[in-house]
């Protein structure tokens, strides 16, 4: 079982590499945090994989509060 879920997070880390530097600073300075009704950036995040695409979930720079982000495939 854990080398499964290394294996799965070495395929999230490569999945989110490929994006460009200047993107992934994009989508992580351009998140809405519902508590503060703003635009924040992500801090303390993680990066899952769905049928989405990569669900980056965190907490707001300014508030503290969970937020979360959805990079959908291509």
């Amino acid at each position: 079982m854990k080398n499964k879920v290394v294996i799965a997070m070495a395929v999230v880390n490569m999945q989110w590499k490929r994006i460009p530097e200047n993107i992934r600073e994009e989508i992580l300075s351009n998140v809405w945090c519902s508590n503060c009704q703003d635009v924040v950036s992500l801090t303390d995040y993680q990066i899952e994989n769905n049928g989405l695409g990569l669900i980056i979930s965190g907490k707001c720079s300014v508030c503290g509060s969970e937020v979360a982000r959805v990079v959908e495939k291509e």
